[in-house]
């Protein structure tokens, strides 16, 4: 989904630890913050694999259940057709009339075991499909994504992927904001009424952090004062 380098997140983490040892105390509140945020991340994707795996074996399972299910109908038509074959001959009377008459109640028999198993086997089909479904809505139940720069080719396929929430920053809030008219630039491919703040960007919620710092190249905030977010993530039923 994104284009950044597999390596950038261990140079964040150099990074951090280089500002832990410069001994600022905002620094080392910033650097043990994102060693959390690390932990964290780490945490949901081990729990989004383990419900991914679960969805994977349920089906899998489900499809074999239904195969042997399928393999019991076919075993419960080919009795159906000889308890059928023996009752006609049955009927016709003659020296085998008996034994035909006998056959066909064994079949018969057999057929209704036949049909118990198959029936029961699509049971458990169905249970395992449940199984796999309340697994797979688990995997989405608290799917979050976060990229440093919000641009759409980024955001549509985190939402594609079923994140509920998408975190961004780099557009600074605008930086320079008109008041009634907002954001100047976003310097992103994001449009200015998403330069910060929650809003709805596709089937996810985004939220866009103002952050603390100004560009290099415009060192300068005007009716966009810095910020520290608190997001409280609320459960839906």
């Amino acid at each position: 989904m994104s284009t950044d380098s597999p390596t950038e997140h261990y140079e964040h983490a150099e990074h951090a630890e280089h500002a832990a040892h410069e001994g600022s105390p905002f620094l080392l509140i910033v650097s043990v913050t994102i060693a959390l945020l690390a932990v964290a991340a780490a945490s949901v994707a081990s729990l989004e694999t383990l419900e991914t795996a679960a969805t994977l074996s349920n089906q899998n399972a489900a499809t074999l259940l239904q195969n042997k299910a399928s393999d019991q109908w076919a075993f419960f038509q080919a009795k159906s057709i000889k308890k059928g074959l023996n009752e006609i001959a049955a009927q016709q009377g003659g020296a085998g009339a008996a034994e035909f008459a006998r056959r066909a109640q064994r079949y018969e028999k057999e057929s209704e075991e036949v049909q118990a198993k198959a029936q029961a086997l699509e049971h458990e089909v169905e249970q395992k499909l449940e199984e796999a479904e309340r697994h797979e809505h688990r995997h989405h139940i608290l799917t979050i994504g976060v990229t440093h720069s919000p641009e759409p080719r980024v955001l549509s396929p985190m939402s594609d992927d079923g994140c509920r929430l998408i975190m961004a920053g780099h557009t600074h809030g605008g930086q320079l904001r008109v008041p009634f008219y907002g954001a100047l630039v976003t310097n992103c491919g994001l449009d200015r009424g998403r330069a910060r703040g929650l809003s709805r960007y596709e089937n996810s919620w985004l939220h866009v952090s103002a952050g603390l710092g100004t560009s290099p190249f415009a060192p300068v905030r005007f009716s966009c004062p810095p910020e520290a977010t608190l997001l409280t993530l609320v459960a839906t039923s």
